[in-house]
């Protein structure tokens, strides 16, 4: 593996961090349908009011 010998501390991901508080991950896959997705829209609207 290309970074096996690196070691990594919590420093090393504090952009990851970050950004992690700040994103919103959808769920997006083929066999997602339309039902699910209006649920999904539902929910993030009733959250974001």
């Amino acid at each position: 593996p290309a970074y096996q010998d690196r070691v990594l501390t919590a420093n090393d991901m504090s952009i990851t961090e970050n950004l992690t508080k700040r994103i919103i991950s959808l769920p997006m896959y083929p066999e997602l349908s339309m039902n699910d997705a209006k649920k999904i829209v539902d929910v993030l609207k009733k959250f974001l009011d």
